[in-house]
């Protein structure tokens, strides 16, 4: 019941944004004036640290809810751990991602494609970038979020002792394969929507939306990083053990978590770009 009330809700908010973005644009309601890509870097990179300090606690929460099947386990202890090594990760991973989107996204723009396919082609640019840094930080961020180590050394030292470098790119096919469908349904109605409501209120529609439709995609993303195991074997224990709705595991903890945090994204990315634009490149 819970998986198909996430997934009735993730469609119905999809539905809502396109039909707000098929519709006529009022005269009055432009949207804001993009700043130069190069910006984008420094906008992208303040946006995720904003939105990180301020919704990590319920990120935790999230991880915790997809692992554990006794709710006991979600406590509220420690929500902040792991942090440091989100900030670390997710930082530069936004500078690349929207760095990169942005400048993709001019490019495609000028060579014909539309709006919404520009915005599309480009979140597979800058994702699958900004996924070679964010992979190994990820890893270590939801294996301390989940008690599996209790600090960021002993974290580093037991992925390179069981893997490698190759440790601390597991769950990257995983990763992918949530990122990018992620971004591209994100990006694409965010820009479809710029400028027909305030960047808040359109980043948690289309944040909330995109979180629950990509939630068994996150979770099995999840497992395989934290466990080590592999992508397929990892699907088939969750459809064995729980079902169809096991792969929803945590939908609503992700949805509270995404949406607001997208809100405050974009907000912080939109203010970033204003004054980066107004100040030649400088805060």
């Amino acid at each position: 019941m819970l998986a198909a009330r996430s997934l009735r809700r993730g469609l119905l908010l999809v539905l809502c944004c396109a039909s707000l973005a098929a519709a006529p644009r009022s005269k009055r309601a432009t949207a804001p004036t993009p700043p130069p890509p190069k910006n984008h870097f420094v906008a992208g990179a303040l946006a995720r640290a904003a939105a990180i300090v301020v919704m990590y606690p319920l990120d935790t929460l999230k991880t915790r809810a997809q692992l554990c099947n006794d709710p006991p386990h979600l406590r509220l202890k420690n929500v902040y751990a792991g942090v440091f090594g989100s900030l670390v990760g997710y930082v530069p991973s936004a500078a690349i991602i929207f760095g990169f989107y942005e400048r993709a996204k001019a490019f495609l723009l000028l060579s014909g494609f539309g709006a919404a396919r520009a915005a599309f082609g480009a979140a597979v640019v800058g994702d699958a970038l900004g996924a070679l840094w964010l992979v190994p930080h990820e890893v270590l961020k939801q294996r301390l979020q989940t008690g599996v180590h209790g600090a960021l050394g002993a974290a580093v030292a037991a992925t390179w002792r069981t893997g490698g470098v190759f440790g601390f790119y597991s769950g990257l096919r995983g990763q992918l394969l949530r990122d990018i469908p992620f971004r591209c349904i994100q990006m694409t109605l965010y820009e479809s929507l710029r400028g027909r409501g305030s960047a808040g209120v359109v980043g948690a529609a289309v944040g909330t939306a995109t979180a629950l439709i990509t939630t068994p995609m996150d979770l099995v993303k999840t497992r395989v990083m934290v466990t080590d195991g592999r992508l397929g074997s990892v699907v088939a224990d969750v459809y064995a053990r729980e079902g169809v709705a096991g792969f929803w595991r945590g939908a609503l903890h992700r949805a509270a978590y995404v949406g607001p945090s997208t809100a405050i994204f974009f907000v912080v990315y939109e203010a970033a770009g204003r004054l980066l634009l107004e100040g030649g490149g400088e805060l």
